[in-house]
């Protein structure tokens, strides 16, 4: 029997996955959420009624039930009023392990990398005889979409550690590619992190895979088998890596034996990483050597992972979802690595209040990897804000020599005069919104 179902949040990149699930099979789909983005534009495009304002009388009378985010605030008047209602409500990630938990799961969790690895897993599976369903964090480029829908039993799925969210599943596979602290708001700390990542992996199925990555050590973890991938002495390893026009070749060497001359299309070192980490899921499922060599070559990459907006002779303008520390740290090294000779510019949007308060040393540091700097108001998501805690706090810590606290219009009047030879948008949140009047403007420019 189809169902009404109602999202809470449904702007939320899992959410519209499983929105756009759910409309896939039939079902009814509305939902609220905060802000129009681009995606919510796109989601109502495809069918769903969504409405953007906090109204009793804009919720819908025939529900069926009710699926929210962990980061819907408590005291949202909507959730309010649904939670006293009869309606059956569920987290997102409840509702994820419910639809995900019939089939062969395989799930990619990590505090960094997870999109990228389960968006080229997915690709890789897409493209074998296997096929997949696919519910992503990112929108992939091949699938056009956060989602793929076919009637394989195989889900590919990204496993959120926010909220402890990854408990609700039960996976044949899974890779972990990092636990490295965040969402202490969450957690408290990184020891609880590493325990929650531990709990994790005590809920793989019998019988089943588990994949980490070479820089984990394994006794946080776990003490049962599990295989390593990464780019030195992994079970699964890169060896002969070339890099010539933007493009890896490289072999990958497995417990089995090795699969020649691989391509991928995706610049960064720590995403040649991520592929060989999504490569080895792939092996351990069955997927042949050359269903994968064929498959990676065509991966497209991901909208706002290293997602290279504009290339000219005179400028280059990359756009990134990097959000803490570690990420940026990591985006802006391989960055220079490709481009050693151009003045770094980045433009960086704060993600949080409780985040900012707990690294702002991390991502002063990690920032002044470039050579100049500008830092917008930190996008809230889900919080109100905390008393002291804004980006100066970060600006303070860059050492960068050029350095400003900036808002949109300002810094695309400043892009005007500077004509940027090398630009890195990074966050994420809202200046996702950014990128397509910064394009436009380097584009007039050039």
């Amino acid at each position: 029997m189809k169902e009404h179902i109602y999202f809470l949040g449904i702007g939320g990149i899992g959410m519209s996955a499983l929105a756009r699930y759910h409309l896939h099979i039939g079902n009814k789909v509305s939902g609220y959420d905060r802000y129009r983005s681009s995606l919510c534009k796109s989601l109502e495009d495809e069918g769903m009624h969504i409405h953007y304002e906090d109204r009793s009388a804009d919720l819908p009378q025939d529900l069926d039930r009710v699926v929210y985010t962990p980061a819907i605030p408590a005291n949202l008047g909507e959730f309010q009023i649904l939670e006293k209602s009869s309606t059956p409500m569920s987290k997102r990630a409840k509702e994820l392990g419910h639809i995900s938990n019939k089939g062969i799961s395989m799930a990619v969790a990590g505090t960094h990398g997870k999109t990228s690895i389960s968006c080229i897993l997915a690709h890789l599976m897409a493209q074998s005889s296997f096929d997949c369903q696919a519910f992503l964090g990112g929108i992939s480029k091949n699938f056009k979409s956060n989602v793929h829908f076919s009637s394989s039993k195989h889900y590919v799925l990204e496993a959120d550690e926010y909220d402890r969210s990854f408990l609700q599943l039960e996976p044949n596979f899974l890779l972990i590619s990092s636990i490295d602290a965040d969402h202490l708001d969450i957690y408290g700390s990184s020891e609880e992190i590493q325990k929650g990542f531990s709990v994790l992996t005590q809920r793989l199925r019998p019988g089943g895979h588990l994949l980490l990555n070479e820089k984990i050590d394994p006794q946080l973890l776990t003490e049962s088998k599990h295989f390593s991938y990464g780019l030195e002495d992994a079970d699964f390893s890169a060896e002969n890596i070339a890099l010539t026009d933007g493009e890896f070749v490289f072999d990958l060497k497995h417990p089995e034996g090795k699969i020649e001359h691989l391509k991928l299309s995706y610049p960064g070192r720590h995403n040649l990483e991520n592929a060989v980490g999504a490569c080895a899921m792939a092996l351990l499922a069955g997927v042949s050597g050359n269903e994968i060599r064929e498959a990676l070559g065509s991966f497209k990459g991901i909208e706002r992972r290293f997602d290279l907006q504009l290339a000219t002779d005179s400028c280059v303008y990359i756009d990134d979802y990097a959000h803490h520390p570690t990420e940026i740290e990591t985006s802006l090294r391989s960055i220079r690595e490709l481009y050693p000779n151009r003045k770094m510019e980045v433009l960086f949007q704060p993600h949080l209040y409780s985040r900012t308060r707990d690294f702002a040393t991390e991502f002063g540091k990690a920032l002044s990897e470039a050579d100049a700097v500008f830092i917008t108001d930190i996008y809230p998501a889900r919080e109100a804000p905390l008393e002291g805690i804004s980006s100066q706090l970060i600006l303070e810590k860059v050492s960068a020599s050029q350095k400003k606290l900036v808002d949109k219009d300002e810094f695309l009047e400043y892009l005007k005069s500077a004509q940027p030879e090398l630009l890195v948008s990074m966050g994420a949140g809202d200046v996702s919104e950014w990128v397509e009047p910064i394009t436009n403007c380097l584009q007039e420019l050039d």
